[in-house]
């Protein structure tokens, strides 16, 4: 699925002029235009994403059943992905009469801004928590420019 970017629309407030008013940015607006769309992003496993303060976020996803180590948690590019290869951990002499508890894979995968820094993962009572902290370095904060 391929989009291209328009300028010169009616609308005085169009992402299509984004040329128009922003510097470096084509790369963003570019990459935005093709992120799958929610509707092809899976909800499970279900997951909160929680902005804790200024530049503090947490993600929390329940995986009940799981342990650590089954799941695989990588930071490539700022794409942080979480998943889950879907073994099986049930006992294959018994029977389940129902199973409302699900153990398929999935692969969730979060684009991460690129000051954003993940500062630790852990996993407590079937929950994986990841903690992300945005991190501006000091050549990037606002400056005075002081006229001469």
């Amino acid at each position: 699925m391929n989009y291209t970017l328009h300028t010169k629309s009616s609308d005085p407030f169009s992402l299509n002029d984004f040329r128009d008013w922003v510097i470096g940015y084509d790369k963003v607006f570019q990459k935005m235009l093709t992120l799958p769309t929610a509707s092809t992003h899976s909800n499970y496993p279900p997951h909160n994403l929680i902005e804790d303060g200024e530049g503090q976020y947490t993600i929390s996803m329940a995986v009940a059943g799981l342990d650590k180590d089954d799941i695989k948690i990588t930071l490539a590019e700022q794409n942080l992905t979480i998943e889950y290869d879907g073994k099986s951990t049930q006992d294959q002499d018994r029977t389940i009469l129902h199973q409302g508890i699900a153990h398929r894979s999935f692969k969730k995968i979060f684009h991460l801004a690129e000051n954003i820094e993940v500062k630790d993962a852990s996993m407590d009572k079937g929950l994986i928590i990841i903690n992300l902290e945005q991190n501006i370095p000091e050549e990037k904060k606002p400056k005075l420019i002081e006229l001469k």
